[in-house]
C-alpha cells in the first residue's frame, strides 16, 4: 500500500502519527500474529475518518464553496454587523436576492425560468430580486458584488475549515481530482480564502462555462465530472446541505458527505 499511498497520507486517513505507524510495522517483523493479521483482512473502514471512509476509492471529491470549505455563520454575523453599520440601505435588495435564489431553486426545473438571459440563473436571481426591489439589475449586481463577494473576503480565511482543508489536500497528494461546484460566483471568494490547496475544475453559477440550473439539479456536478474524465459513481460530493447538495449528488448518482 504505501507504494500507491504515500505514508503521511495513510496516517492522515486513519488517524495516527507516522511514529506510531512504523512502530507498528517493525512489531509485526518481530512477532508476527496471525489472529491480528485475520483481524486486519477482515477490518472495514469503521474505524476511520468520515472522510476517509466516504472518500475510499473515488477518483475525485466534488466540494461546494459557502458553508462547506468554510464554516458560514460565524461570516454571516460579522456581515451582518457591517451591514447595520455601514449598509442598512441594501439590507432589503441583499433578503430579495437570497430569497429569489431559494424560489428559482425549488422550481420543478429551475432552468425553465432563464428566458433571453446569458442562461446563467445568476443573471435571472438579479433580474427578478432587482424589480422586486425596484432597483435595476445593475444596481443589483453591485451591490451583491460589494456586499456578498469583496467584503465577506476578509473574513473568510479567519474560518477556513482547516480539517477538510487538510482532507482535500491529502486526497490530492493520493491522485484524487478536486472541483468546486457552487451556485454563486466563486472565483474572488476563492482567492481570498488563501487555501494551501488547487482544484483541478471550478465550476460555478454565473462564471464562464458554468451549470444552466441550480442545485438541487445535478447538473454542476454532472459538469464537473465530466470535466475532470471522472465516472459520476466515482465521485464524492461534499456539502453543507443535504437539501440541496445531497440531493443533487444521489441525482447525478454521486456520493455525498455532509459536513456540519
Amino acid at each position: 500500500m504505501k507504494k500507491v499511498y504515500p505514508v503521511k497520507l495513510l496516517c492522515r486517513l486513519m488517524g495516527v502519527g507516522r511514529s506510531g505507524f512504523y512502530e507498528h510495522l517493525r512489531r509485526r517483523e518481530r512477532d508476527p500474529d496471525p489472529e491480528h493479521e485475520e483481524k486486519l483482512a477482515n477490518t472495514d473502514m469503521t474505524t476511520y475518518s468520515a472522510f476517509a471512509r466516504a472518500a475510499w476509492g473515488r477518483d475525485a471529491i466534488l466540494v461546494d464553496f459557502d458553508g462547506t470549505l468554510y464554516h458560514q455563520a460565524p461570516v454571516r454575523m460579522l456581515m451582518a454587523l457591517e451591514l447595520l453599520l455601514f449598509g442598512p440601505g441594501v439590507v432589503q435588495p441583499l433578503r430579495r436576492f437570497r430569497i429569489e435564489q431559494e424560489r428559482l431553486r425549488r422550481l420543478p426545473q429551475n432552468r425553465r425560468e432563464v428566458g433571453d438571459t446569458d442562461g446563467s440563473p445568476f443573471q435571472r436571481q438579479l433580474i427578478n430580486a432587482a424589480a422586486d426591489s425596484g432597483i435595476t439589475p445593475e444596481k443589483m449586481q453591485a451591490i451583491v458584488e460589494e456586499w456578498m463577494f469583496r467584503r465577506p473576503g476578509k473574513w473568510l480565511s479567519r474560518f477556513v475549515r482547516r480539517q477538510l482543508v487538510g482532507d482535500l489536500r491529502a486526497s490530492r497528494t493520493a491522485g484524487v481530482k478536486l472541483a468546486v461546484v457552487s451556485d454563486y460566483p466563486v472565483r474572488r471568494k476563492l482567492a481570498a480564502l488563501t487555501l494551501p490547496l488547487d482544484f483541478d475544475v471550478l465550476v460555478a453559477n454565473g462564471e464562464p462555462g458554468g451549470p444552466k440550473s441550480l442545485k438541487p439539479d445535478p447538473e454542476g456536478y454532472l459538469l464537473a465530472a465530466e470535466n475532470l474524465g471522472a465516472a459520476p459513481p466515482k465521485c464524492l460530493v461534499v456539502g453543507d446541505r443535504d437539501d440541496v447538495d445531497g440531493v443533487a449528488a444521489r441525482r447525478a448518482g454521486m456520493s455525498f458527505l455532509l459536513v456540519r
